[in-house]
Order: C-alpha cells, then sequence, then structure tokens
C-alpha cells in the first residue's frame, strides 16, 4: 500500500472502500481485452462496482 493509498485519520472506512473499489475498477477496465469474458461475470462485476460507487457518491456529495 503506498502513502496515497493509506487511509487519512479522518478518513471514513467507506472512503477508504469508495477509493480501493474506484482504483480496483480502473485496473480492471485497463484488462477487459486480456481475458475472455463469455460469460458476462466481468462486466456484470465492473457495473455493479460502479453502482456502488455512484450509491457511495450519491450519499455522500
Amino acid at each position: 500500500m503506498t502513502d496515497s493509498q493509506k487511509p487519512r485519520p479522518t478518513q471514513t472506512v467507506e472512503a477508504a472502500l469508495a477509493g480501493a473499489l474506484e482504483q480496483a475498477l480502473e485496473q480492471i477496465e485497463q484488462m477487459r481485452g486480456m481475458f475472455d469474458d463469455g460469460d458476462g461475470q466481468i462486466e456484470e462485476a465492473l457495473h455493479e462496482g460502479r453502482k456502488a460507487l455512484d450509491l457511495y457518491a450519491a450519499r455522500n456529495p
């Protein structure tokens, strides 16, 4: 974990998780074409992750 990824003392667990999820989604997006997604599970995971980030953003303006 780099210093920029470490939670700040005032950062909530939810904010730390949202940040980690955002980074994971970005990495998955970059690797997307490297793996077969014939069953749609990668796309579904990306969709669910984006929905979770949208929900977090809506509740934490």
